[in-house]
């Protein structure tokens, strides 16, 4: 199943964005790494409170919080544009 996603960050796939799965917002995080000079090959994932369409930060929702999960780039499977959605697949993998 696809579910539609709503990003912030994109460089090569979107590095910052919210999804809703079984009723749940969750929010993939793949951050800059100054010291590497690039970005992450994994997204941090966190479960989000409400819809997440309340907070304007959704990075600020979660500063204190450890993630729920943890994925490889290359475990999400994107829309052709990876722009609009993901695989529902994915959450087998993190067994959220």
């Amino acid at each position: 199943m696809w579910l539609q996603i709503i990003y912030r960050h994109f460089w090569d796939v979107p590095r910052l964005f919210t999804v809703r799965y079984k009723d749940q917002t969750y929010l993939f995080d793949s951050k800059f790494d100054e010291e590497q000079d690039e970005y992450s090959d994994t997204y941090k994932v966190y479960r989000l409170e409400g819809d997440g369409s309340k907070s304007q930060d959704w990075e600020a929702e979660v500063i204190n919080h450890a993630p729920d999960g943890q994925v490889k780039i290359d475990d999400v499977q994107f829309d052709h544009s990876r722009r609009q959605e993901i695989h529902s697949d994915v959450f087998l993998r993190l067994a959220l």
